[in-house]
Order: structure tokens, then C-alpha cells, then sequence
């Protein structure tokens, strides 16, 4: 009984033992956090920036906790917290600041802009990464300063902000988009363009206009290798990431954004006047002058002071460009949204030409869990330019617009039959009846008033996604991609429509041989594969490995695939112990890195014989049948065609000093594109009509370098300034071109009459670059002292002087004889210019005092030419023309009285010969873009409800420094890698001002 008795006593000990243990531990948790509980408290505070303007949706966490918040629209925020605890305060621009909280309950906090921004998120292919943890070559723009520039489009204001990433405008006409290279041309005969990947999703041939500048949050450019090898096939001409703006959590926030402004004509080409236009005219042919402008007794002199027609003054308006951005932005902790629209309307500086676009985006992003992120973004832009197309691209030189107006004669004769002439009022000009049959001018302003060309673009993109993250030091990346593409072109041109009113309806009153029906279509697959891996050890030892595989229908199924590797490391060498406490060294790092990336841009069925049917040269009687309808190889087939390899390989340096204040990035690369995709000439015993066929054939290189500076000069309470200047050098060269060939041909389709058809003013030499201009070399004019005067009065040229093919005379012009045979042809062509620039850049300045900003950007291209090919017709051209005016400058043309030895005598360019004559040092500084801005206090504008204010003045191309004697040194009317800086009748850029609004509510 004892014995039950103790044992159970014991087991009752052993439970009172247990659970006092148990009410004595609740009792300690529950007094913890009774005492926590006890000390934390609500902090609240308002965030601005560097002028005193409140920021919405900063970042605010407890540091080494997961407590967090953001800002709402007015800058203001609330946390419970310790006294104990740090908080840190993140927004994207501005460096991050940690502050304790101590007994404090009240913190606001003033964000710097940040110089180097190394805690910046920067996207990178399927994902983002800090800067500071980057092995890879990339770019971002300061979005800050891009949204100075009042353009349409982001590529209008991308030239010079990014180091390697060279942005030519050679079209000023409205609705016109930019060819963008990055790190010089990686093929010689394809495609240059990069791939843009537009919130992840990607695109070859993204447009630029369907995109509203406002609604970009950031610009990054993926530039060397092994960080564009992730998108394989398309990224081996370097990789423009767009990442547009969504809603943050807060209260909603409504923007309006508006700007109007004026862009001013071009300045005039002076052009000859009704005294020296007849003067020329009877220089040119004493007979034609006599008879239609000296006739009846009518002198030279009666025809200086006639008023002069210069139809410039007709065609050139002052434009208008205005444009309308509102947004609604908010959400909270779980969801977030964006409605956004633009309105830009812009009527062009040439009549009758202009741009539209009425644009909408919606974003909705939903925080499923912690790990599970969905969204979707839709973009809808519809967009139309109107106009007839200024600039020309193929065709005879007097089909051009600008040939009719700056060849339109000053006046009518004074006396005779053409007296009467209305030149403003008649299609054409009736003296030009006779004239050659090479001349297809009409009056400009009635071709511009019926010729109304209007191109309409709609685009719908919209784009699902879901995510799964979940930070580490190692960080993997798998996935797979398929896309395919399928469009269908129709059309049906009709001359001679009986009843226009009708208009399609009246089609079929047509008669059949009148109308061109015109059907064509596309289809294309691309199939990928791709894996990445990032890893870094304490974040001072960092790598980045990927693989990408491709299938393309574009190739044969035996050469359907590519693989295409990469790898980059980098080291943070100022966090090791001998650096680490070096307070002038904020932060370095070393990167290398190598990778290929791949190219299919040839046309879908590249790899197969392609016919012609549709044309009645080729219709052939078979066993005396009737005649049907014949074939002939238009395009030879190659099965062994395969991907074009770009291999890369980058060397880079990241400085930072003085706190961030000072920051230097360097880049050193050599790209090597290898299996070149090259349209490369076939024997005309192959028996294709081209005689062109693809092939991979042929290697290109580019080495470069590339500098970039950031600095933060002054800052102080009241004034800020800071600078951003980048430079880069690419060299570009030829390796190998197809089998036997040294030496490539280019721009023959580029020709003033027909005399001008074979000859090629470009040429791509083995060993050199791309696109150097090819010609004679101007030695000036031939002058009495080069002949000897003949017992009959006549002039025959001395033995030792070489003859340029003619008959020579006094006043002809004179090229050099290179092969020492004393007669000018072919073998005396050389190359005579550059088409490529030595460097490029940009350098923006911005300041800040109190509530006023002002930001300052110029942009630069060094050491290319241009072919001023305006000057081959308007400064005595080769066609004998009695109607076509010239330009002022041929008035100081050579006669016996005037031994000019830079303009020949009128009527003497007899042989048709490119020449060094008219190429042009296009080397230009611009001042591309100035803005003077006001922000109002925020006092004033939260009492009339608003939570920020600004007003601005802008002003793109202000001045433009350079030699050329053209209208525009970025002009090109054949842009392409072979034939770049040609520039004939371009649609030149335009002298803006503009005056803007920017409204948060």
C-alpha cells in the first residue's frame, strides 16, 4: 500500500515538476513580449527628395527584419518599431540611407540622388540584379534626363546617353524612327538592329512609336556577350530592356503631363536668284538663253531686281508638336495598378506632313503569396504619319521632292512666249518640255497638296506572366520559349479610276490592265531552350554562367539549331580587407567575360530556290501550245545555311570615389561575328536573276572602347550639380569575305541618271571597314596653263597632263591620276572617306537651385564623312538641264574671268564619276536638348490640392557646330552598314521649343 502510495505520489511530483516549468516559460514569453510590446511604438515621417519635393513609394524596412512599408502619394509613412531599431529607406535614383530610431517618433528624410548607384536595380535577361553584383557589360539611361527631351518616341532621345550605343536620326520626317547599333555593325549585308525586350517579352522589330516615353520606368542595354547570349539568337546585336511603370501600393495617384511647342524650318540652301540663274543659263547655252530669256531685246542686267521665286518659302511651315500623358497609379501591399494614355499630335515643318498617336497601357500586378507573383500589361497604340516621303531611297534624283523645290526657276522671261507662264499654279513647268526625258519634276506644292501618303499603324500587345523567387547567393535559371509569327500583305493599285468618288467600289470600272495586284506572306517559328547560374561569395567573388539553345525554321532541319554559351566573372576587390576601410575608394570591381550569341535574320525560306511567276517577261509556248505563264529563279536556295555566331569577349572596370560623388566604368571588347550571313555574290552561271544568293561565308570584327564618368561636382543645401559623360571608340574591320573576294561594291542603285547605274560610290574592303566611300579624287579644275593654245585658237592638253576621259577644255574638272597612265577611269578609283565615326558621345549637365532645375545635353559624332550627293545636281550637274536651278554656291563657278579652282565651268561635268568633291567632313557637336524647370513648393500646391507641381521650358537641336554644308550632319538617305552618310533631299531635323506641365494629384 505504501509502495502504490509513494509511486503515485512520485508520478504527481513529476507532472507538478513539468508543468510548473511549463507556466513558468509562459510566464517569461508572455513578460518578453509584454516588455516589447511595452517599448515599440508608431514612427512617422515624410520623405523628399533634393528639392524639397515629397517622393511617393520609397522603400522603408526595419533592418534585419521583414517589417515594411512605402511612402504614399504625399511622401508620408507610418512603422512600429523599437527604439532599438535601424530603418532603411530605398528608392531606385537615390542612394540608401539607414537612420536609428532611438527615442525619435518623428523621422523624415531628405534622399540624395545616387552617382553610381550601386544598390540600383538593374534588369539583366529574365531577371534583375544590383549593380554592384553585375559581371556583364550594361547600360542604363538616367531616365531623369531622357524625360527632358520633348519627343515622341524613347529612340529620338537615346543618341549619346549610353556608352558603345551609337543612335542615328537620319530622317527628321514626322513619324521617322531611329537605327540604333550597338557597339558597331555585326554583319555586313543583314540586319543590325537590336533585340528590345519590353517588360520580358521580346521583339525584333519593336516600334518605337507604339510606345509612350512616360510610361518607361527604365532603359537598360545589355551590350557584350555574356550578358545578351540568355536571348541566343536574337541578342547578337546587343539588347535594349524596357521596363515600364506600375502601380505602387499607396494611395491613388493621378499625373498629368502635357507639353506644346513650335519647331522652326530649317534654314534655307541659298539658292541663285533670277539674275545669276540666266546668267548660268547662258553660260550653260548661249543659244537656248537667247531665245527664251535675252529675247526681244531683254539684257542680263533687266533681270536684277525681278523678285525671285524660291519655293522653300512655300513648302517650310512652322510646325506644332503637343502631347497629353495622364496616369492612375496605386495599389497596396498584395496588389497594384496602372491606367495610363498619350495623346501627340505633331504637324510637321514640310506642309502637309505629320504625326499622330493615341496610346493606352494597363498593368495589374497581384502578390499571390510570398513566392508567387501574376500580372498582366497591356499596350495599345494606334499611329499614323502622313505626308509624301520626303526623303528618297531609290529611284532617279528629280523624283525627289526637294529636287523640285530647290530646282525650281527663279523666274519667267521677261519677254516671248514663257512670259506668261504660271509657275506657282501649273503641274508642270511648261519650259521643261523638251528637256530630258530624265526629269520627272512637278510642281511641289501641287504633288504635295494630292499626293497625301498616309501610313497607319495599330498595335496590341498583351502580355501575361507569373512568377516564383526566392533570393540566394546561388541563384538558378531555367526555361523555355517558343514564338511564332505569321502575317499576309494584299493590295490592289489601279491607274486611270473612272470614278474616284467611289473609291474601292470604282475598282472594278478599271480596265485589268490598269491594276497590280500585290500578295505576299510571312511565317516563321523560333523554339528555345536556356539555363543561367549567378553566384557570388560575400558578395566580392561573383559568376555568371548561361547556355541557350535555338531552333529556327529559317534554316534547313539539318541545320536548325544553335547553341550558344557564355560565361562572366567579376570581382568587388575594394571589399577585400587591404581596400576596405580606403574611405576614398567607395567601390571597385573588376569584371571579364565571354560569350556567343547567335543571328538568323535572313528571310523566312532563305534556305530554299524561290520563283517568280507573276511577270510577263517570263511567258513561254510549249510544243506550240498558247503561251502560259513561265517561272524564273529569283533567289538561289542554300541547305547549308546556317546561324551567324557572334563571339565576344569584354573586359570592364567599375570606380567609384569620395562617397559615390566620383564614378568610372570602363569597357574594353572585341566582337568577332563569324559564319556571316552574307548576300554574297553567285557566278551568273548559277543562272539566278539577282546573282545574289546567302551564304556563310565571310568574318567581321569590332574592337571598341568605351568610357563612362559620373560625378556629382557640387552639392550643397540650396545647389546641386552633377555631370554624366561617356565616349566610345569602335574600330570596325573586314576579316573575310566570300570565296576569292577582296573587296565588296555597294550603293549602285544609288544614281542621278542613268549614266550613274553601274558605278558604286561605296566600298567594303578585305582588312578594312564596312562602308568607306569609293571614288576619284578631286584635284580642282583645269586651268589655261594645262594646255597649250594651237595656231587655230583652240587648246590642247600638255603630255604631261592626265585627261579625264573627255574632251578636255578650260573649266573642266580634274581627278587624279593615281596609276600614272594619264587617263582617268576606273583604275583610278580609291577610297575617299569614312563612313563610320572614329568616336561618339554625350555629356548632360543638370543643376538644381532651390525649387528651379536646369538640364543641358550635348551629343557628338567624330571623324565620319558624308557624301553631300545634293551637290552632284545643284552645283552644275551632269544632266543638262535649261529649267533646273542651282545652288547660290555655283555661282562662283570657273569662267575666263573667274578661274575658280573648285567649281567647274557650267555645262563641264560631261563624265559621270563619284568623287571626293562632295565628301564632307559630317563630323558635329549639337546642343541636343536644354530644360529649364520650376517646381512649386509643396506648401502651395497640397492647398490646392495637388502633391506636385512643375512647370518646364525645353528645346531640342538649339545649335549645331560642324563643317557640313548640308542641312543636317546626321542626314542619311541610305542608311544601311554598307552604304552609311549619303545624303540626298533628307527630311531634316527641326529646331524645337517647347512649354510643359506636370501635374501629381
Amino acid at each position: 500500500m505504501n509502495k502504490l502510495y509513494n509511486q503515485r505520489m512520485g508520478t504527481v511530483r513529476k507532472h507538478l515538476h513539468y508543468y510548473s516549468k511549463l507556466v513558468l516559460a509562459i510566464v517569461i514569453f508572455l513578460t518578453g513580449n509584454l516588455t516589447a510590446f511595452a517599448q515599440s511604438k508608431n514612427v512617422v515621417g515624410v520623405v523628399t527628395d533634393e528639392t524639397n519635393q515629397t517622393v511617393p513609394g520609397v522603400s522603408i524596412s526595419v533592418k534585419g527584419t521583414k517589417t515594411t512599408t512605402q511612402t504614399d502619394a504625399n511622401g508620408r509613412f507610418k512603422i512600429q518599431v523599437l527604439s532599438s531599431d535601424q530603418l532603411v529607406f530605398n528608392y531606385v535614383g537615390y542612394a540608401s540611407q539607414t537612420i536609428a530610431v532611438g527615442n525619435r517618433t518623428t523621422i523624415n528624410v531628405s534622399l540624395k540622388s545616387a552617382v553610381t548607384g550601386l544598390s540600383d536595380v538593374v534588369v539583366v535577361g529574365y531577371g534583375t540584379t544590383k549593380r554592384a553584383d553585375l559581371t556583364g557589360a550594361i547600360g542604363s539611361v538616367n531616365m531623369k534626363d531622357l524625360e527632358q527631351a520633348p519627343v515622341k518616341s524613347f529612340d529620338q532621345a537615346l543618341a549619346g546617353r549610353v556608352a558603345g550605343v551609337q543612335v542615328s536620326t537620319s530622317d527628321g520626317q514626322p513619324g521617322a524612327t531611329a537605327n540604333i547599333v550597338i557597339r558597331g555593325a555585326g554583319s555586313i549585308s543583314q540586319d543590325n538592329s537590336p533585340l528590345y525586350v519590353i517588360d520580358g517579352f521580346p521583339s525584333e522589330n519593336a516600334n518605337s512609336n507604339s510606345i509612350n516615353p512616360s510610361d518607361i520606368e527604365s532603359i537598360d542595354v545589355l551590350k557584350d556577350a555574356s550578358a545578351t547570349a540568355i536571348y541566343g539568337a536574337r541578342g547578337s546585336n546587343g539588347v535594349i530592356l524596357i521596363t515600364t511603370k506600375k502601380g505602387k501600393a499607396g494611395k491613388p495617384q493621378l499625373t498629368y503631363n502635357a507639353y506644346y511647342g513650335f519647331q522652326k524650318a530649317p534654314e534655307k540652301i541659298p539658292v541663285m536668284g533670277p539674275y545669276e540663274y540666266v546668267k548660268y543659263l547662258r553660260d550653260l547655252d548661249q543659244a537656248v538663253a537667247d531665245s527664251t530669256y535675252l529675247k526681244g531685246g531683254t539684257t542680263l542686267n533687266d533681270y536684277r531686281d525681278v523678285q525671285g521665286l524660291d519655293m522653300q518659302d512655300y513648302v517650310y511651315q512652322t510646325g506644332q508638336n503637343q502631347n497629353h500623358d495622364i496616369a492612375l497609379r496605386g495599389g497596396n501591399d498584395k496588389t497594384t495598378y496602372s491606367i495610363s494614355g498619350n495623346f501627340n499630335d505633331q504637324k510637321g515643318i514640310i506642309i502637309y506632313s505629320g504625326f499622330k498617336r493615341y496610346q493606352g497601357r494597363f498593368v495589374l500586378d497581384q502578390q499571390v503569396n510570398d513566392k508567387l507573383k501574376a500580372g498582366i500589361n497591356v499596350n495599345y497604340a494606334y499611329s499614323e504619319s502622313f505626308g509624301t516621303p520626303i526623303s528618297a531611297t531609290n529611284f532617279y534624283a528629280s523624283s525627289v521632292l526637294l529636287y523640285s523645290v530647290w530646282g525650281y526657276r527663279p523666274t519667267n522671261a521677261l519677254s516671248g512666249k514663257d512670259a506668261n507662264s504660271d509657275l506657282l499654279g501649273g503641274l508642270y513647268d511648261p519650259a521643261n518640255e523638251g528637256n530630258s526625258a530624265q526629269d520627272y519634276r512637278v510642281n511641289p506644292l501641287i504633288s504635295l497638296s494630292n499626293q497625301q501618303t498616309k501610313y497607319k499603324t495599330t498595335n496590341l500587345a498583351a502580355n501575361g506572366y507569373a512568377t516564383f523567387n526566392k533570393n540566394h547567393n546561388l541563384t538558378v535559371l531555367g526555361g523555355y520559349s517558343a514564338q511564332r509569327n505569321k502575317s499576309s500583305f494584299r493590295s490592289i493599285y489601279a491607274t486611270q479610276v473612272a470614278n474616284e468618288s467611289l473609291g474601292l467600289d470604282a475598282l472594278d470600272l478599271v480596265p485589268a490592265a490598269n491594276t497590280v495586284i500585290s500578295v505576299n506572306s510571312s511565317r516563321w517559328t523560333l523554339m528555345s531552350l536556356l539555363g543561367r547560374v549567378n553566384y557570388d561569395f560575400k558578395g566580392k567573388y561573383l559568376l555568371t554562367a548561361s547556355f541557350r539553345a535555338d531552333g529556327s525554321s529559317k534554316f534547313s532541319p539539318a541545320n536548325r539549331w544553335g547553341y550558344f554559351p557564355s560565361a562572366s566573372a567579376g570581382w568587388r576587390f575594394s571589399q577585400e580587407n587591404f581596400l576596405k576601410d580606403q574611405k576614398w575608394l567607395s567601390d571597385a570591381k573588376l569584371r571579364i567575360g565571354y560569350g556567343e550569341s547567335g543571328n538568323n535574320r535572313v528571310s523566312d525560306f532563305a534556305y530554299l530556290p524561290q520563283l517568280n511567276l507573276a511577270n510577263t517577261q517570263y511567258w513561254y509556248s510549249f510544243n506550240g501550245k498558247p503561251v502560259a505563264i513561265g517561272s524564273v529563279i529569283t533567289a538561289a536556295g542554300n541547305y547549308d545555311l546556317k546561324w551567324e555566331t557572334n563571339v565576344q569577349t569584354n573586359l570592364g572596370l567599375d570606380l567609384s570615389f569620395l562617397k559615390n560623388r566620383l564614378g568610372l566604368t570602363v569597357d574594353v571588347y572585341k566582337r568577332t561575328t563569324e559564319d556571316l550571313l552574307l548576300n554574297a555574290n553567285l557566278p551568273f552561271a548559277n543562272g539566278v536573276q539577282s546573282g545574289t544568293g546567302f551564304k556563310n561565308i565571310g568574318s567581321l570584327e569590332n574592337r571598341g572602347l568605351e568610357i563612362t564618368l559620373n560625378s556629382t561636382n557640387i552639392a550643397t543645401k540650396n545647389f546641386r550639380w552633377s555631370s554624366n559623360f561617356n565616349i566610345s571608340f569602335n574600330k570596325n574591320k573586314i576579316l573575310e569575305l566570300t570565296e576569292g573576294q577582296n573587296s565588296l561594291l555597294s550603293g549602285s542603285g544609288t544614281f542621278f541618271d542613268t549614266s550613274f547605274r553601274g558605278l558604286s560610290p561605296y566600298i567594303s574592303v578585305k582588312g578594312r571597314s564596312v562602308g568607306e566611300m569609293y571614288g576619284l579624287i578631286f584635284d580642282g579644275i583645269y586651268q589655261y596653263s594645262d594646255f597649250d593654245r594651237m595656231p587655230n585658237g583652240t587648246y590642247a592638253l600638255k603630255p604631261n597632263i592626265p585627261n579625264n576621259g573627255a574632251a578636255v577644255q578650260p573649266g573642266d574638272i580634274k581627278y587624279k591620276d593615281l596609276n600614272g597612265d594619264l587617263t582617268i577611269n576606273a583604275n583610278d578609283y580609291t577610297i575617299i572617306g569614312r563612313g563610320l565615326p572614329i568616336h561618339t558621345g554625350g555629356f548632360s549637365n543638370n543643376f538644381s537651385y532651390k525649387n528651379w532645375d536646369l538640364g543641358v545635353f550635348l551629343q557628338w559624332s567624330y571623324g565620319n564623312n558624308i557624301i553631300n550627293a545634293n551637290r552632284y545636281v545643284f552645283e552644275g550637274g551632269i544632266v543638262r538641264n535649261f529649267t533646273l536651278n542651282q545652288y547660290a554656291t555655283y555661282e562662283n563657278r570657273w569662267t575666263p574671268t573667274n578661274p575658280s579652282n573648285e567649281l567647274y565651268k557650267a555645262g563641264r561635268f560631261v563624265n559621270p564619276n563619284y568623287s571626293s568633291r562632295v565628301v564632307e567632313d559630317g563630323s558635329y557637336l549639337r546642343l541636343k536638348t536644354v530644360q529649364l524647370g520650376y517646381n512649386f513648393s509643396s506648401k502651395l500646391v497640397k492647398s490646392i490640392g495637388m502633391s506636385r507641381l512643375r512647370l518646364n521650358a525645353s528645346a531640342q537641336n538649339l545649335l549645331t557646330f560642324t563643317n557640313y554644308s548640308g542641312l543636317d550632319p546626321e542626314a542619311s538617305a541610305r542608311p544601311g552598314n554598307l552604304t552609311p552618310g549619303f545624303d540626298y533631299g533628307t527630311y531634316p531635323q527641326s529646331f524645337t521649343v517647347t512649354f510643359g506641365l506636370n501635374a501629381t494629384f
